[in-house]
């Protein structure tokens, strides 16, 4: 697109930056009544009720290149409207100790300080989860609210047969706040005897409803304007400063300068001059004389000192200040820097030869003139330099000093419309790249690209160039794809206004977030409106989800197990924060285990209810890595441990864990739990396959642990039950658990004899799954105590008897065992082989 870069140098702004630059030190002037037209209001039902406000300094309007504007029919935001009701109350202050903080208001934000004030005085309370949500469109039903907290009104007034709206129920939340300004005449409804509370106000409707209380309850006009608030154009046409009175000594009648006429001059076309009573002699390229006259007596003294403004890479500043030695004029003698000649009425003055530097977009020269009292008068010369650094059609001194946009960027805000564009063409804001604050950038809703089938727009892109820029397919290549029209047309999205259809939903959110059309109430192809569809089928409509700032595409969305519907309908739980109130447990899980998802100490014990040990079986999900058909021994865990157990914990295949691989006996795949969660104890049960117990007795099974400070493993006391073919432990403490066949365990160390004698007390024989080797030798080694002390003596003699066996070629199996291995029964273990 093409952006205007020349040069605008109009007759009402040079008369606005003198206004703004000259100082005149005379006597005060009364104040005068606003006296502001807008242009856009001419006929509207609300004209009266705006012209009285704006009298009142209370609304200000947008300025544009035809005048003002104040956009009746557009919404009103949060900020807007709190900025303007808290505007009459100008006495209202912050109260430091008793602001509340919102997470959506930042403290560089324009309407900060309102939102103290209100939140700190007791009017604002924002939403459950933080926030103001300052530039959200109002309901009707919000702006009484205001009314009545910024007031403290009660409803001592409202009596059962009051007459109200037939759509505010008793059983709202809204429903005293609004009858009450009712009652008070601040609000009258619509024709048809309704006040829909939940419809979004316009600018229109929020200043009748304040015009109504103004009148009613303010008795006296308000001295104090309305903070600037986001979209407007700042102010071109700024008020000169109030003049000062200088303190006069009895003795004398002091001097004073009237306020002379305005002057601009361009000269070299790279600068004005602005100030009050004086003429340029010259008009030399790099020097300027100034001449002016001062009619009062009593002139003692006068001199000048300099403030040079430049640039400091991308952030002006004041970069030279004060000549500091400066030119005091008593006469002739200083011809060669100026002249005063006091021996004259009207005295005259003459500044010669000042050298301009065109480095500097501004330069101001301060005349002070003394009288004999030593009362000091001052005037401002200023020096302007024209230069449009960044090209966007507006000069870096108005860039700087009147919209406060970057000199050195053509388009400050990033939305691509360049700052000049925004100010003088659309009247957006040329700081904020959405304007209204709908989601859709200013530039989004200026221009857009459309795919047409007979003259019905099939899809809508914002920002076709940058789908081709990333190499993705833009909209002629979509167009010609499916056979459709392209064409770039302005769709009637109004930068300015939130809603273009006005059907309650941002055009941003309609765009972004739920892929509606934002020119129509109804999409294209649906049957049904916008505001009514139920994209994720949850119950809840499109506005309720915008209402309550909920995900339309998600059913649950906070992720807590409980759907947003049933967390607004039925528990009134915030659906937007898993753990409503705070103890650490999610609110489904609270559901769950039979817990108050609204109280973080259900019952009052005094320990919060995510700390609090409760009975539960870990979920098909927790152990998702060993719930397989290959694994012959299925797991099942109960925990007696804290709620949230079962989501903070693993439950891993150990197979090829170092420690248990190699185990022989091993039934079923190992399983490694870990967690960081409370618990007081766990029941681990495994189900035998019956393809295992084909070949083993169930009595043969037992749970092992694998002991890792030790490095080996140590059976547990296991409970049987042959109905179930189920096997289970009790256990405290967590590690790598399984199930091992002790008879093939013991069979492959070669001392199945001695677990005969352990496991069959009565002297049944078990079977042997393998067949017993020619020789089967067994050394048991007793360590413990003192015969650990000769331990080296016998390792000694039981390599000599292997060497032996080996040198005479005897098939032999030998095994060594520690006694202590086979178990913990004190001198119950020592056998005696012989």
């Amino acid at each position: 697109m093409s952006f205007f870069r020349g040069r605008l140098i109009s007759l009402a702004l040079v008369l606005a930056i003198i206004m703004q630059l000259f100082a005149n030190f005379a006597f005060a002037e009364p104040t005068e009544k606003n006296t502001i037209f807008f242009r856009d209001i001419s006929g509207h039902w609300a004209e009266e009720s705006i012209k009285y406000l704006a009298e009142r300094g209370l609304v200000k309007g947008y300025l544009t290149d035809n005048g003002y504007i104040i956009k009746p029919d557009t919404y009103i935001t949060r900020a807007e409207y709190l900025t303007v009701l808290l505007n009459t109350k100008p006495n209202l202050k912050v109260v430091s100790d008793k602001v509340k903080l919102f997470v959506d208001v930042k403290d560089n934000d324009w309407y900060k300080e309102v939102v103290d004030k209100a939140s700190s005085n007791g009017i604002l309370e924002g939403y459950p989860d933080g926030s103001f949500k300052p530039n959200n469109p109002i309901t009707r039903a919000e702006i009484s609210a205001l009314m009545v907290k910024i007031n403290n009104w009660n409803e001592k007034d409202i009596t059962e047969d009051a007459d109200v709206f037939s759509d505010v129920q008793k059983n709202s939340w809204y429903y005293a706040a609004v009858l009450t300004c009712k009652l008070k005449k601040i609000i009258n409804g619509y024709p048809d005897g309704t006040f829909k509370p939940g419809n979004y106000a316009s600018r229109a409707e929020a200043f009748a409803l304040l015009a109504n209380y103004v009148r009613n309850f303010i008795d006296k006009d308000l001295d104090e304007e309305p903070e600037k608030t986001p979209g407007t154009t700042h102010d071109v046409v700024s008020p000169t400063p109030n003049p000062g009175t200088p303190s006069l000594p009895s003795s004398g009648s002091g001097s004073t300068i009237e306020k002379g006429p305005f002057k601009g001059k361009t000269v070299d076309d790279f600068l004005y001059v602005s100030g009050g009573d004086f003429k340029i002699l010259n008009e030399e390229q790099k020097k300027i004389t100034f001449e002016g006259l001062v009619d009062k007596e009593n002139v003692k003294k006068m001199y000048y000192n300099v403030e040079y403004y430049g640039f400091d890479t991308d952030t002006p500043k004041m970069e030279k200040n004060n000549i500091t030695d400066g030119l005091i004029i008593a006469g002739p003698d200083e011809e060669n820097k100026g002249t005063f000649n006091e021996n004259q009425i009207p005295y005259s003055w003459v500044l010669k030869d000042f050298e301009v530097n065109k480095s500097y977009f501004k330069i101001y020269i301060k005349l002070v003139i003394e009288d004999e009292y030593g009362n000091k008068l001052t005037k401002i010369l200023a020096i302007i330099n024209d230069k449009d650094s960044d090209g966007d059609g507006l000069s870096d001194y108005e860039e700087v000093y009147i919209y406060n946009t970057n000199p050195l960027n053509y388009d400050t805000d990033g939305d691509k419309l360049s700052d000049y564009e925004e100010i003088n063409i659309y009247g957006t804001d040329p700081l904020n790249s959405d304007t209204d604050e709908d989601g859709l950038t200013d530039y989004e809703e200026m221009k857009a690209w459309v795919i047409l089938e007979l003259g019905t727009i099939v899809s809508i892109f914002y920002n076709a160039p940058e789908y081709e820029d990333m190499g993705t397919e833009g909209v002629e290549l979509a167009a010609e794809k499916f056979g459709y029209k392209e064409e770039q047309i302005i769709l009637g999205l109004d930068p300015l206004n939130p809603d273009t259809d006005g059907d309650g939903l941002p055009d941003g959110y309609e765009f972004r977030i739920l892929g509606t059309d934002p020119t129509r109430k109804v999409t294209y192809g649906a049957n049904v409106p916008d505001v009514d569809l139920d994209m994720d089928k949850d119950g809840l409509s499109n506005w309720d989800e915008f209402l309550y700032g909920t995900d339309p595409w998600l059913k649950d969305t906070d992720g807590d197990g409980i759907s947003d519907y049933d967390e607004i309908r039925t528990y009134k739980t915030d659906p937007l924060n898993p753990d409503t109130d705070g103890d650490g447990l999610e609110d489904g899980l609270e559901l769950e285990q039979g817990f108050d998802p609204l109280k973080s100490d259900t019952g009052n014990s005094g320990v919060l209810d995510s700390e609090k040990f409760v009975s539960m079986n870990l979920s098909e999900e927790t152990l998702s890595d060993v719930l397989t058909p290959e694994n012959r021994a299925i797991p099942s865990i109960k925990v007696f441990g804290v709620p949230d157990f079962d989501i903070n914990t693993t439950v891993e295949n150990a197979s090829e864990h170092e420690s248990v691989k190699n185990i022989v006996g091993v039934v079923g795949f190992p399983i490694d739990i870990k967690t960081d969660e409370d618990f007081e104890s766990a029941q681990i049960s495994f189900k035998i396959s019956e393809e295992v117990l084909k070949t083993t007795d169930i009595n043969n099974l037992v749970i092992f642990y694998y002991d890792e400070e030790n490095d080996t493993i140590k059976f547990l006391e296991t409970e049987v039950d042959e109905e179930t073919n189920t096997i289970k432990t009790t256990v405290d403490h967590f590690s790598i658990y399984g199930v091992i066949d002790i008879v093939r365990f013991a069979q492959s160390w070669g001392i199945k004899d001695i677990l005969d004698k352990l496991l069959n007390p009565g002297g049944e024989t078990i079977p042997p799954v393998a067949e017993i080797g020619q020789a089967d030798i067994v050394f048991v080694i007793d360590t413990t105590g003192s015969m650990g002390s000769v331990i080296n003596n016998v390792k000694n003699n039981i390599t000599n008897f292997a060497n032996t066996l080996m040198e005479n070629n005897v098939d032999v199996r030998l095994g060594l065992i520690d006694y202590k291995d086979l178990e913990e029964d004190g001198m119950d273990s020592t056998k005696n082989l012989g």
